[in-house]
């Protein structure tokens, strides 16, 4: 609650986030399910943005199983209501779903809350926090390692059983994150690796039982997800390379430095080092989720060495450092220079579906098994201390302070900056009715991205129409990928005139392209806004290309019946149509 807490307090259906456009996004994401859904669209695609190309939304951080939950909220509230519950529960849900998983190997309470606090609200979450809902809704990591644990290790009860299990809530981490999924199966197949290492002895009794149930989990997944799989990997719109090109993915990888130099999202961070902290990760606090501070990393290191006899801590520390090392990236980095040490990073870069990873995001892990490790380690120190005579309560009050002395560095700089949305007066009243049901309405400004508030006015509009462009992304020339459709004359015009930069002469070439936009894309009504810069020059462009002049309405101008205008103004300025639809 405290970190959104501005929105709670002043409106929490109508602000939200002020940090960029990949926020709208995630709201837009979480409306488009329940509403496909309902209207018995295919959930997995849609032409309400990109029209008439379309979205392949398993390709984008569409959140199917959040938006699907939390549908109620979004009938009644709106998708910026959906937005800040939803960032509640990915705090609280994660912290408690780590805390159950801890649970299994540290029983007394305190330890596990201990472990939870440094896995739900560690730095890696506070900085994902700042929009990234998809990576932020972390509940399924801890839940697959304690299935896993179970199938592998404990092998208590039914095998098939505990499979099916593990198959539910992998589809469940697919249909919120795919990514996440990604990552985890990663960390996954080195924790089998480092198992086989650690318990090399004991696989030849395990075998059966594990193959059993791990082969029923896989059948279990491939079964629930065979559909979003085939559209991910070949469906209408899938993406055939990864979404960035691969030199600007390595600037996203975690820094040597990053571990012990605070950045902004914490509390605690003094300015001279704060300076530094925020240039790793390219300059983006929203992946910078690597510090865990020296207090803590000392604590870690003495801990694990006073219980280095066990198995659990002993795993626990190497899938926490194994993490780390991925996190790294491709080459190691130190201070923002990088080195020429290659790391096994390297090998993602040349494999299907992981080549457009994001390394810094392996954090997640860190904090995973490092909260094991503190969890544990607490707990068995707590058992430690309190058979000494006289120690059953000075035990709790020392394991108390010694983990409030690691995470206390890591207190999140919160609550999160919050803006108002502004959505004009046309879209939040009746006046919008005007528009007819699933024709196209093109918008000034259009949604793209750094500006997509035309996808969340179409959402709080219950998706009355349907949209061209928008910030989704989609497949580009030669294995390219593109966050807004492919390239148009009207949206390069638009968008330069929302930056305030000079419009072209209003040749009647330029005219014509305008218009072949608007036959291609089969935009019927045009909305221009005043909420950005550049209305007036977009105002003469669209009365030169359709010839017309808008009407005033709620604070808009509205072009209605543009093709028909559109049809007149081919004759009137001499166009031949030149786009195809692809």
């Amino acid at each position: 609650m405290l970190a959104n807490s501005p929105s709670w307090l002043h409106g929490w259906t109508d602000h939200i986030q002020n940090e960029g456009s990949d926020l709208t996004e995630e709201a837009w994401f979480l409306a488009v399910t329940p509403y496909s859904l309902l209207h018995l669209h295919n959930p997995f695609f849609t032409n309400y943005v990109n029209y008439p190309y379309g979205a392949n939304l398993v390709a984008n951080t569409t959140m199917f199983l959040p938006g699907l939950l939390l549908a109620p909220v979004t009938f009644v509230w709106g998708p910026v209501a959906t937005f800040n519950v939803l960032m509640v529960l990915c705090y609280a849900g994660s912290a408690t779903s780590a805390f159950a998983l801890f649970r299994r190997w540290a029983p007394w309470t305190p330890a596990s809350f201990i472990g939870g606090l440094l896995y739900g609200f560690s730095p890696y979450m506070v900085a994902v926090g700042y929009g990234h809902l998809f990576l932020l809704f972390a509940v399924f990591p801890p839940l697959i390692v304690l299935i896993l644990d179970v199938i592998l290790m404990r092998q208590s009860g039914n095998p098939l059983a505990w499979g099916a299990l593990l198959g539910v809530v992998a589809t469940c981490q697919f249909l919120t994150s795919t990514e996440v999924l990604a990552s985890s199966a990663t960390i996954t197949m080195a924790g089998l690796v480092l198992l086989v290492i650690f318990r090399r002895h004991e696989i030849r009794s395990r075998y059966r039982y594990a193959a059993v149930g791990l082969s029923s989990g896989l059948l279990i997944f491939a079964l629930l997800c065979a559909y979003p799989i085939w559209m991910l990997t070949a469906g209408p719109q899938h993406l055939d390379g990864p979404p960035q090109p691969l030199n600007v993915l390595d600037l996203y990888s975690s820094d040597v430095l990053g571990l012990v130099a605070p950045t902004a999202n914490q509390l605690i961070s003094p300015a001279s080092i704060q300076q530094v902290a925020n240039r790793f990760t390219n300059g983006d606090l929203a992946e910078n989720g690597t510090y865990m501070g020296v207090p803590l990393i000392l604590l870690l290191i003495a801990l694990v060495g006073r219980y280095r006899r066990s198995k659990i801590v002993q795993f626990a520390a190497a899938m926490a450092c194994v993490s780390l090392v991925l996190s790294l990236g491709p080459r190691l980095r130190i201070d923002g220079r990088l080195t020429g040490i290659r790391l096994p990073f390297t090998v993602f870069r040349h494999l299907p579906l992981l080549d457009g990873a994001i390394a810094s995001r392996y954090s997640l892990y860190v904090c995973l098994f490092s909260g094991m490790v503190l969890a544990i380690a607490i707990d068995r120190l707590h058992r430690d201390l309190s058979v000494r005579p006289g120690w059953n309560r000075r035990s709790m009050v020392a394991c108390t302070v010694i983990a409030a002395v690691g995470l206390f560095p890591l207190i999140p700089n919160w609550p999160y900056p919050i803006a108002k949305v502004t959505v004009p007066t046309f879209f939040s009243s009746g006046a919008v009715r005007s528009i007819p049901p699933g024709s196209v309405l093109l918008t000034y400004p259009m949604a793209i991205p750094g500006s997509d508030d035309g996808m969340l006015w179409q959402a709080e509009d219950a998706f009355r129409y349907r949209i061209p462009a928008g910030y989704l992304l989609s497949p580009g020339p030669k294995d390219t990928t593109t966050a807004s459709g492919p390239p148009a004359t009207t949206e390069t015009l638009f968008t330069e005139a929302s930056s305030g930069q000079p419009q072209p002469t209003a040749s009647n070439s330029l005219l014509c392209r305008v218009d072949d936009d608007l036959r291609v894309w089969h935009v019927s009504t045009i909305v221009v806004t005043t909420v950005v810069p550049g209305s007036h020059s977009v105002l003469m462009l669209v009365d030169s290309a359709l010839g017309t002049r808008p009407r005033h309405d709620s604070g808009v101008y509205l072009y209605a019946h543009v093709q028909q205008s559109m049809v007149e103004a081919f004759t009137r300025l001499g166009c031949a149509p030149t786009s195809t639809l692809p």
